[in-house]
């Protein structure tokens, strides 16, 4: 694909530099770089990615993308922007061809539980003969692939790279697990959620989110800023949840045991091996 040809859809990149090449991909990480490839340079908590265009050059890029001002001495084009965490999300997407308008994408987001319900989504799809992927903290899942996961919710290159595999593999579905540092961070910028579930909000990452009201603003914005979303489901027996199911109104349901809410559990049994439950009626 023409460089230009695809920086066209992008919005707010300066082009610095003359040229137009063909570009095999995108890269993140200059020690993996392939040439061909457009290098991104991503501002981290210790380095800025700009100290590794040098090498990812070495490696073959044949363009760079960079936060701020251009850099010096850089015989390749280069796409100036003013976020190149959200111009990666939104570059990614272009380059794979928006594969979640293909492949329809529920995201979990919470403290505790995220594992757990994108694992019982998964299996409740697949056992209705809908073919899903896995985007989670301990494996992505593509049919019987399964990759090492680094982090909860991975780089939105990644998670494009993989929705796009999953669209090539015919699923049908993709269940992902979506952080707070996920959103924060716009990792998931550009993905046509279809679903959001909201599990609770506990202690962990207030290090980075310093206080709840931040934290719970993070997890929100998997319901407030998607548009694609059509069905949001919320824990009605969490605190922060009955506070979001009241931000939503009529946009969400709740789901709980303790609560009165459009999916309430009742006559639970929990035995080893056995979990026995009512809901509107129908047993579990």
């Amino acid at each position: 694909m023409k460089l230009l040809s695809l920086t066209k859809k992008l919005k707010g990149v300066k082009i610095v530099g003359k040229g137009n090449p063909d570009l095999t991909g995108i890269s993140e990480n200059s020690k993996t770089t392939h040439p061909g490839e457009l290098f991104v340079c991503i501002p981290g908590a210790k380095h800025d990615g700009r100290v590794y265009a040098e090498e990812a050059l070495q490696f073959g890029a044949r363009a760079v993308m960079v936060q701020g001002d251009a850099l010096k001495g850089v015989a390749v084009p280069q796409l100036v922007v003013k976020d190149s965490r959200e111009s990666l999300a939104r570059l990614s997407n272009l380059y794979y061809g928006d594969p979640s308008q293909k492949v329809r994408v529920i995201g979990v987001t919470g403290t505790k539980g995220k594992t757990t319900t994108t694992y019982l989504i998964r299996a409740i799809l697949e056992r209705a003969g809908q073919a899903a992927g896995l985007i989670g903290t301990i494996a992505y899942q593509i049919g019987n692939k399964s990759y090492e996961a680094n982090n909860t919710t991975p780089s939105s290159l990644t998670i494009v790279k993989l929705l796009d595999e999953m669209r090539r593999q015919n699923c049908k579905w993709a269940v992902m697990e979506v952080s707070s540092h996920a959103l924060e961070m716009k990792r998931v910028v550009g993905i046509e959620f279809q679903g959001a579930v909201f599990t609770n909000l506990g202690l962990d990452h207030l290090d980075y989110h310093k206080n709840f009201n931040n934290y719970f603003f993070a997890k929100r914005r998997l319901f407030t800023e998607f548009k694609s979303v059509k069905a949001r489901a919320v824990n009605a027996d969490d605190p922060y949840g009955q506070k979001l199911l009241k931000q939503l109104k009529s946009k969400a349901v709740g789901y709980g045991i303790k609560s009165k809410c459009a999916y309430q559990a009742t006559h639970v049994e929990h035995k080893p091996g056995q979990l026995k439950f009512q809901v509107q009626g129908h047993a579990f």
